[in-house]
């Protein structure tokens, strides 16, 4: 779930949380801040794909293919702290 600049997600019974630091339509940048800190992690999408259907973002808000990338974001980096689990730093 994203509202405002906040993500978050349940996972493995644990509610996790993340903030979306940078927004554009062909960006997005989401750090964890609970139940872990210390790590983000963004994606873009090249020019040659910024067909409207791939807007991260549009005139300011959070489009719903932002919404799904926000949220592999933040599993991701949720992940990346458990033990046994490859970095993908």
């Amino acid at each position: 779930m994203v509202e405002g600049k906040q993500v978050t997600l349940e996972l493995d019974n644990q509610i996790v949380k993340g903030e979306i630091t940078h927004l554009y339509p062909n960006d997005i940048e989401v750090a964890i801040t609970s139940p872990y800190t210390g790590k983000h992690r963004g994606v873009h999408v090249p020019h040659f794909m910024m067909a409207e259907m791939n807007w991260l973002s549009k005139d300011g808000q959070i489009t719903e293919r932002g919404i799904q990338k926000a949220g592999t974001l933040l599993r991701e980096l949720f992940q990346s702290f458990k033990p046994g689990q490859p970095s993908q730093e």
